[in-house]
């Protein structure tokens, strides 16, 4: 494409693009709109009889019903195991352990590659817990904090043990599981998340 081509391809665009602003600023109803943006509106404006002004009420004030008590139920402690890294022969390239504790993964491991210890190999972790001891661990993607801004609350869901479901198996031998954690306003389910 020459210089000539694409200059007279973007002065096209440029020029359609003013005529498109043009056209907009010029048609009425938008210039009715822009001056009711430009106009700023206090809750206590009000309206005279011989004023040209638009009558405009303030937005309604949603109110916070403060007597609702959140938290979330889930499951009992438990690991599970998608994949296998047993051996080097194994259908499956990794193994997944699972945790319930903030539906997290504990632990990857690639069934084809060893941690190169000569006298032992093991496969291949790569991804473990971080922290000191158990009551600080840190698993990979486990869920945190669950926010419900209008009710000024947040639940942890991060020391929360999930509900595991069963692990299932579809016919190309793809592993599934489910975690699932309820959210309750006053003891009552109101929310489930999976």
């Amino acid at each position: 494409m020459t210089k000539k081509t694409l200059l007279w391809i973007s002065s096209v665009f440029v020029g359609l693009c003013l005529w498109q602003i043009a056209t907009t600023l010029l048609s009425t109803d938008q210039r009715q709109a822009v001056t009711l943006l430009q106009q700023t509106v206090t809750q206590e404006a009000s309206v005279t009889a011989d004023s040209n002004s638009p009558v405009v009420t303030p937005p309604p004030v949603l109110q916070v019903n403060t007597s609702l008590q959140f938290g979330a139920t889930g499951g009992s402690q438990e690991t599970v195991l998608l994949g296998d890294a047993s051996s080097e022969e194994s259908l499956y390239e990794y193994e997944l352990e699972l945790d319930t504790r903030g539906a997290a993964i504990r632990t990857a491991r690639f069934s084809r590659h060893n941690d190169r210890n000569p006298k032992d190999p093991q496969p291949l972790a790569i991804l473990t817990p971080a922290g000191n001891g158990p009551s600080q661990e840190v698993l990979s993607l486990a869920n945190s904090y669950f926010m419900l801004p209008n009710h000024n609350a947040q639940l942890n869901l991060g020391q929360l043990h999930w509900q595991a479901g069963s692990s299932s198996q579809d016919e190309l031998g793809q592993q599934s599981v489910t975690f699932n954690a309820t959210i309750t306003a006053n003891n009552e389910p109101a929310l489930r998340l999976s």
